[in-house]
Formats: C-alpha cells, structure tokens, sequence
C-alpha cells in the first residue's frame, strides 16, 4: 500500500485486509509520512457525529506493522493538515475551534508556533526558503475568508508564511479572488496528493473555477505554484457546465485535485 513494506511482506495474506489497533479514533483527522517512513496520524474527532475533537496523535511502524501513541497535539484539531519539510512536520487547521497557531513537531513532542489566520482543510506549501505557507479559503466556522489590498490595488486571498528561522508569520500574495475561487481540500487530502517534482523543482496544483463573464458557466483552471520561484503559472482552461444540460439543475463542484 505504498508505506515502505519490506520485502518480506508482514501481510502475508494479500486477499483481505487487516486491522490493526491503534489508541484512538481520527476521524477527519490528518496525516503524515515521517522522515524515517513511519506514518503519522492525528487529531480529528474520537467519537461519531463529528463530537469529542481530539489533540491525540499514533505514529503507524511499517517495519512492525504496529501503531504506537505519539506525543499529544497542543490543541484538539479536526480538519487539520501537515506538511514535512526537511524532516520537520507543522500541522495547521481547524473545525470550530481555536485555529491561532500550527503545530510544530520536532522529532519528539508539539510545540505551538506561529500567528496564524484562521482556516480549516488549508493548502500547505513550503517555498525556497523553507518557510511554511498555509492558504485557504474558509476559516474555521466555514465563513469565508475577506480579501486581501495588495499595494497594487488589487485583491486576493493571501497566505500565512511561517518562518521557522526567525518565528514570525508574514503575508504571501496569492492570485486568487471570489472570481477565481480555489477548489476547498477534502479531508482526507495529504500534501502528497497535490505536491510533485519536476526537474528538480517543486510544484502544488490548485484546481479553481473562475467566472465566465455575462455566463453562467465556469472555466476550471488549474494553477501550479513553484516553490522555488514563489509564483504561480497557469496550466490550462477546461470549461466545465454549471448546469445539467438534461435536468437544467445547477451543478456544484468540491474538493482540490
């Protein structure tokens, strides 16, 4: 299942699956692959019904096909992603609850860093200098989030940029506006999922559907952002209906690619 399973498999049954136990529950949780290969899982909510959000962390051991408790979250976070950079892990998001900072995990236990802007399910991205951007479009109560004034006069959702050097949080433009309206993360969206590598450079696809003026329809549009430059360049248009052409209903879109 592409979690660095040894060549002499711990599942030797390859027709059913396995379960295996771990501590607590992470539903709409996040998760991580580690430096060292280990998968880490946490926070979410304990219980059914999206009730009992959680700061428990497990980290899953593909050697020993085993769960063990890691060190706990500083907050509960449901709707939370994580991004490793250079061995080290951040956590950012939230759902209906206190979202101010990231966590910071530093091989051994969660430190809070950061002044952060509320978001659930962000994107999380890194740059050349390896700090940490956190974009999103809605906060965590689902209200989306205001515009931001560019010096330029133009407007746009920008980024929380951590420095992990210094440990301050700036802005980082964006191209993005309720015109041109960023696709939300699902839940169970990794970094990896939108993250790849193309001659030596890093890049994360943003899929957004911008108006068509004087139409009803959208144009999809997706978006790269270059780690190693800070910009972001545009792939493509695919026109895509907002309204079924059978039916006439309105059709709505989710999630990133």
């Amino acid at each position: 299942i592409g979690l660095g399973i040894p060549a002499e498999p711990l599942f030797r049954s390859r027709d059913r699956w396995n379960s295996i136990n771990i501590s607590a529950a992470h539903d709409d949780g996040f998760s991580v692959m580690l430096s060292d290969g280990s998968w880490m899982v946490g926070g979410g909510y304990a219980q059914d019904g999206h009730k009992g959000q959680s700061s428990s962390v497990d980290i899953y051991n593909p050697q020993s096909n085993s769960f063990q408790s890691g060190p706990n979250l500083t907050k509960a976070r449901s709707n939370a992603k994580a991004i490793n950079v250079n061995g080290d892990v951040f956590v950012s998001g939230n759902y209906e609850a206190d979202d101010n900072t990231m966590d910071y995990y530093n091989g051994s236990s969660f430190t809070a860093v950061g002044n952060m802007d509320s978001r659930n399910n962000p994107y999380m991205m890194h740059d050349k200098d390896g700090n940490i951007l956190v974009f999103g479009i809605f906060d965590a109560y689902d209200n989306v989030v205001d515009l931001y004034t560019y010096s330029d006069g133009s407007q746009g959702f920008v980024a929380d940029c951590y420095n992990p050097t210094t440990g301050k949080t700036q802005y980082s433009s964006t191209i993005f506006s309720y015109s041109r309206f960023p696709l939300l993360l699902s839940n169970d969206v990794r970094r990896s999922d939108y993250h790849f590598k193309h001659n030596g450079k890093n890049y994360y696809m943003i899929l957004a559907n911008e108006e068509v003026s004087g139409s009803d329809d959208y144009i999809y549009k997706l978006f790269l952002y270059c780690s190693e430059d800070s910009k972001y360049y545009q792939y493509g248009d695919f026109k895509i209906p907002s309204v079924h052409p059978e039916t006439g209903k309105e059709i709505s879109y989710r999630n990133g690619v």
